[in-house]
């Protein structure tokens, strides 16, 4: 899962740099959540990264160690407080035991915040982003009428005109593509 994590280092950077473009920034991030999503959505997938894992340490002769994790102890609620507050367990406290359980209470959790981040933070309503991405030639939704509309709203322009626009510039890059 390195590559992951070197894809994000990759964007962050891109993100930060003062000439990057919105469209390309858009294609990133959007690129990086659907790896994100194949990783989990994969089947084996999470087999294939954990025997990656366990052959890292064999080639660079490092030694693993079992570390056995100590029993959290539970807190009791001192007696002044006690007619003040009231304690309810939230969560049940479950020990890691096997391979599976590090898939669905790591693996899985780690994966659906990080998509969930990058989705809150680049992707969920953002409209106008959405409509800088389709002028950009290497989207999928380059020209797209419906994705540009919001950028048309908001800066109060003519969608008439956009639409015969769109249409022209259309019709020009596929004559100059057949060239």
């Amino acid at each position: 899962c390195w590559v992951c994590l070197v894809f994000c280092g990759h964007i962050s950077n891109y993100l930060q740099k003062s000439d990057s473009d919105l469209g390309s920034s858009y294609l990133l991030v959007e690129s990086l959540i659907n790896y994100l999503m194949d990783l989990r959505n994969t089947p084996n997938r999470f087999e294939d990264l954990l025997k990656e894992f366990e052959i890292c340490p064999q080639k660079n002769n490092i030694q693993l160690i079992n570390v056995t994790v100590k029993e959290t102890r539970f807190h009791k609620l001192t007696k002044q407080f006690s007619s003040y507050l009231t304690e309810v367990v939230t969560s049940e406290y479950k020990k890691i035991s096997n391979y599976n359980d590090i898939k669905t209470m790591i693996f899985f959790p780690v994966l659906d915040q990080m998509v969930s981040k990058f989705n809150r933070r680049f992707l969920d309503n953002n409209a106008i982003l959405t409509g800088i991405n389709s002028l950009n030639p290497k989207s999928a939704s380059f020209l797209n009428l419906s994705n540009n509309k919001p950028i048309t709203e908001y800066y109060k322009l003519d969608i008439k005109n956009l639409e015969s626009e769109l249409k022209l510039v259309t019709k020009t890059t596929k004559h100059t593509q057949h060239k």
